[in-house]
């Protein structure tokens, strides 16, 4: 399972405005830490997916 962000910072090679896909874990990390904002959806809480 993946989920759609935008960057809105430069992070682990990609540019500010990048659409990225990403483990739930790992776009809602970055959405918190405020590097990535939603796409379609928030991001679901990490406790709440499964691996």
């Amino acid at each position: 399972m993946s989920v759609k962000i935008k960057l809105t910072r430069n992070a682990g090679g990609n540019q500010a405005g990048d659409t990225i896909t990403a483990t739930p874990k790992a776009a809602e990390h970055l959405i918190d830490a405020g590097y990535a904002e939603e796409v379609k959806g928030r991001a679901k809480k990490a406790e709440d997916t499964p691996d």
